[in-house]
């Protein structure tokens, strides 16, 4: 971490200066798309998404990749 050997207002300063932490934001590509559609979950609407975008199954799915990205948008924003 960051602010180990800092201490508590070490962290106090990190976190005030860092703002709201992490944004989670979706690429500007899956705006087309629109909204996961009802009783759509996170990684249905990521799959979906990407298929469309990049063909079936031709992305990546690791750490950082868009299908992340938007899975974890559609989680964090709509709690599916």
């Amino acid at each position: 971490m960051l602010t180990m050997g800092l201490g508590y207002l070490g962290y106090q300063a990190y976190t005030h200066f860092a703002g709201k932490g992490k944004e989670n934001i979706r690429p500007t590509w899956a705006e087309k798309y629109g909204l996961p559609k009802p009783g759509e979950s996170a990684v249905q609407f990521a799959k979906r998404l990407c298929d469309a975008e990049f063909g079936v199954g031709n992305y990546n799915t690791g750490p950082g990749s868009d299908y992340s990205k938007l899975r974890k948008w559609a989680r964090d924003k709509f709690g599916i």
